[in-house]
């Protein structure tokens, strides 16, 4: 039987917030500044406003955070045109960073 009061588990929120991201963003260059485990560590700047962004990539499947490290630099974000502070670097059908990680390619 349907619950009409389940609740979105944050799993489910943060998957249809980068669905979201992915189909209604734009792209601009950032730079990735620091990896600590599943957490990545972003700016870019829109409209003359710098933005410090952090990203849990703990669900993304495949998603290797032991080589995160080795690609702090140029990178490109998505974000939302209403909310410029709503970014993402990394989903499971896209990647921002140099390298694919996502399908672990070098």
């Amino acid at each position: 039987m349907f619950n009409l009061f389940r609740r979105a588990t944050p799993e489910e929120k943060e998957r249809l917030r980068l669905e979201t991201l992915l189909k209604n963003s734009r792209s601009i260059e950032g730079m990735l500044t620091d990896s600590v485990e599943h957490l990545l560590y972003f700016t870019y700047e829109v409209r003359g406003v710098t933005y410090h962004a952090a990203q849990d990539v703990s669900a993304i499947e495949g998603a290797d955070p032991v080589r995160f490290g080795n690609l702090l630099g140029p990178i490109t974000v998505r974000y939302s045109t209403t909310n410029p502070a709503n970014s993402m670097v990394l989903s499971q059908n896209w990647s921002g960073l140099e390298r694919n990680e996502i399908k672990g390619t070098i």
